[in-house]
């Protein structure tokens, strides 16, 4: 019972309006400020297709990461098998499969070194998202890598 709540209330905050989680931008991978509104239909579909070519080269990515068996996909530990957990994992493994390649990061860690403002900036967001699953404090990786056999596909709107 517990396990529902805590699913339906992390559905509703993700929904919430931008203005109702404190006035903070929403942003695409942890990285890209999200437009809500614009005046011009065109430029929103834009955005839009823009988003999706996004979030669509990050799940190419992890799907790359996965079946390489990429170190740094070790440190998210397993992925949950609840609907709430799974999403939250995957979001934050777009996430930095998106970072990684933004910034060249080769490296057995997730987010490397970050070494510029804009880059402490995303690295920030990004450990925001993945607080839950591990500690960037530490490089060794915790757990083994989940082999779900469910595509990984992009964050559920």
């Amino acid at each position: 019972m517990a396990a529902v709540l805590h699913g339906r209330l992390a559905r509703v905050i993700d929904n919430l309006p931008t203005q109702a989680r404190r006035d903070q931008p929403n942003y695409i991978l942890g990285m890209y400020a999200e437009v809500i509104k614009s005046t011009s239909p065109g430029m929103e579909q834009a955005l839009a297709e823009r988003k999706a070519a996004l979030e669509s080269r990050a799940a190419e990515l992890l799907r790359r990461a996965v079946a390489n068996h990429d170190p740094w996909l070790a440190t998210l530990g397993r992925r949950p098998t609840d609907w709430s957990g799974a999403t939250r994992w995957t979001r934050a493994a777009l996430s930095i499969a998106a970072y990684r390649e933004r910034y060249e990061v080769t490296g057995d860690g997730p987010l490397g070194n970050p070494t510029n403002v804009s880059r402490r900036r995303d690295a920030a967001r990004i450990r925001s998202l993945t607080d839950a699953f591990w500690d960037l404090s530490t490089s060794a990786p915790t757990t083994g890598v989940h082999q779900s056999t469910a595509p990984i596909t992009g964050p559920s709107p």
